[in-house]
C-alpha cells in the first residue's frame, strides 16, 4: 500500500476541487508571493488574461470570493493538521488563524 504523501494529508480537501479554483488560486497566490506589491485585483485580471476567461464568464467578485474561501480553507486545514502545539502558535501569531 502506498505511503501517504505529506501534500495529500495536509490539504485533502483542496487538492480534490476543481481545476479552475485551484488554477485561480495558485495563479493569484504565485503572483502575490513574486509581486508583493501587486493588489489582488490587477493579479485575478493576470490570471483572466493568461487564460482567455472574459469578464461575462466570470466576473471579478466571483473570482476574488473563490480566491479568499480557498485560502481561508487552506489555512484552516493548515492549522487543524500542524504538527505540534509550537507550529499552532506560529501560524496564530502570523495571524492567519483566531
Amino acid at each position: 500500500m502506498p505511503v501517504e504523501s505529506e501534500f495529500t494529508r495536509l490539504i485533502p480537501k483542496i487538492y480534490r476541487n476543481n481545476y479552475e479554483k485551484l488554477a485561480l488560486f495558485f495563479f493569484v497566490k504565485g503572483q502575490l508571493q513574486m509581486l508583493p506589491t501587486m493588489g489582488l485585483k490587477l493579479a485575478i485580471n493576470n490570471f483572466r488574461r493568461f487564460t482567455g476567461i472574459t469578464e461575462d464568464e466570470w466576473d471579478y467578485n466571483c473570482m476574488r470570493t473563490l480566491y479568499n474561501n480557498t485560502q481561508k480553507e487552506f489555512i484552516d486545514l493548515k492549522y487543524k493538521n500542524a504538527i505540534t502545539e509550537k507550529d499552532k502558535r506560529t501560524i496564530k501569531k502570523q495571524g492567519f488563524v483566531s
